[in-house]
């Protein structure tokens, strides 16, 4: 029994700690391929938005200030608001609207039907977009090779409440860094992802991860996406911890979907590189982590003296919960409860897409 214990404590150190160490080796030494194509000179910019309308002209003003100097389409989905939003007007933008809602999938489609740019911004309504974002990235479309480029997140204030969740997107942008100068980032932040036009397919209407979905069609057809940290996309934070619980389950199902409707079945098509970095970096943290995790506290529980492992961690992590709700978070007892919470959020989704209970429409956050 101790070697299954140690095979599955290996499993979650290899996801989390020796992937990026390894990851970070063969960066500094690969070298990625480059053919010289010409710079994009227009851009569509596409702006889902669903209730929005309190943000929605602090938005259109913020693309309008980044995009200034290139030939720009501003494309407004609003379908299915009914605060106002639907309502909208600006004479420098296309609004197209609806009694229905249909989701964030179906809202890029109908977008791309008139986008006319030569790449294509996606962004969020409740996101604004720094003064550089778009000379950071246009030169990375230099390289004929890169088929998208993604940007960073970050938030407008630190919430103590979620402490753990700051750290986690600075962590992964580090990652993404990584991954970007190794070969490929397998992924990309749906609040500021551009990609090249003609990449771009129509999106099946019930995708829930609808950025990780765009990302891995555009490796799959034989580009690379790159990264920069000089665009930023900055939104608010949630409030309460129960708005992050309902974001991670959502995401966990989006993630049993992609697995079981697209990524296993098209997973030997991508490159052993893109292999590589799609199992360790995303089928790792969604499925074999979570397993290795799970066995290795049973066989804890199971085998003297590891028992007292789990439940000095359970002890760590109820005190992280405890002063979260007091909002008065430490990172010694903070991050072992984070790390249970994610988990635990990622059984939870994946139990729901399996009973069929997601659902492609954002419960919007509290911020």
């Amino acid at each position: 029994m101790q070697v299954v214990l140690y095979i599955s404590l290996l499993v979650v150190v290899y996801t989390y700690i020796l992937y990026p160490v390894i990851l970070f080796f063969l960066s500094t030494t690969s070298k990625k391929t480059f053919i010289v194509s010409p710079i994009p000179q227009s851009i569509t910019v596409i702006i889902p938005a669903f209730n929005e309308v309190h943000l929605i002209q602090q938005k259109i003003e913020n693309t309008l200030a980044i995009t200034n100097g290139v030939t720009t389409q501003i494309v407004l989905v609003s379908t299915g608001s009914t605060d106002g939003t639907q309502h909208y007007t600006h004479p420098n933008i296309t609004h197209i609207s609806g009694p229905e809602r249909l989701g964030k999938p179906s809202a890029i489609n109908q977008a791309l039907l008139i986008a006319t740019g030569q790449i294509v911004l996606l962004t969020d309504a409740n996101t604004i977009l720094n003064v550089g974002a778009i000379q950071a990235v246009l030169p990375l479309f230099a390289n004929a090779t890169t088929g998208a480029v993604s940007g960073e997140k970050t938030f407008n204030q630190i919430n103590k409440a979620l402490l753990a969740e700051n750290i986690y997107w600075s962590l992964e942008a580090k990652l993404k860094q990584l991954e970007a100068n190794y070969n490929t980032v397998v992924g990309a932040a749906g609040e500021l992802f551009v990609v090249r036009r003609k990449l771009l397919q129509p999106l099946p209407a019930n995708v829930i991860l609808d950025d990780f979905y765009i990302a891995m069609q555009v490796i799959q057809q034989g580009y690379t996406i790159n990264y920069t940290p000089l665009a930023i996309a900055t939104e608010a934070p949630s409030l309460h911890l129960y708005d992050e619980y309902n974001r991670r389950v959502r995401i966990a199902s989006g993630a049993m979907q992609w697995l079981c409707n697209y990524g296993l079945v098209s997973f030997f098509k991508y490159p052993i590189r893109v292999q590589w970095q799609l199992f360790s970096h995303r089928i790792c943290r969604w499925v074999v982590a979570p397993i290795a995790l799970l066995i290795f506290t049973i066989f804890c529980m199971l085998i003297q003296p590891y028992i007292y492992i789990p439940i000095i961690y359970f002890c760590l992590a109820a005190v992280g919960y405890i002063l979260q709700q007091f909002n008065k978070p430490t990172k010694l007892f903070y991050f072992p409860f984070y790390f249970l919470f994610i988990h635990i959020c990622m059984g939870i989704g994946f139990v729901k897409y399996s009973v069929g209970k997601h659902t492609i429409l954002w419960k919007k956050a509290n911020r």
